[in-house]
């Protein structure tokens, strides 16, 4: 089977589909999105200071808060969209 469903998939039960799907959590796979997500979020930081270094002196703090907000706004999305 290729990795799209198949209309058979979504025509048979509910319980079938979940038993055919929950095969379990894949440990590396894990270990590598939650790496990920810690260097993203720890990149976020040094591109506020950068964006704030591009700005005039009374612009900095509103850059810096920009990427922070943008970060906390993408995370939960991340959470909400992508997560599940």
């Amino acid at each position: 089977e290729g990795s799209l469903p198949s209309l058979h998939t979504w025509t048979r039960p509910a319980k079938q589909r979940r038993q055919r799907t929950m095969v379990g959590i894949d440990l590396t796979s894990t270990a590598y999105i939650l790496i990920c997500t810690a260097m993203v979020q720890l990149m976020t930081p040094g591109l506020a200071f950068f964006y704030g270094g591009l700005v005039k002196d009374t612009s900095v703090l509103t850059m810096m808060m920009q990427s922070f907000v943008s970060m906390g706004i993408s995370s939960i999305v991340w959470y909400v969209v992508g997560f599940s």
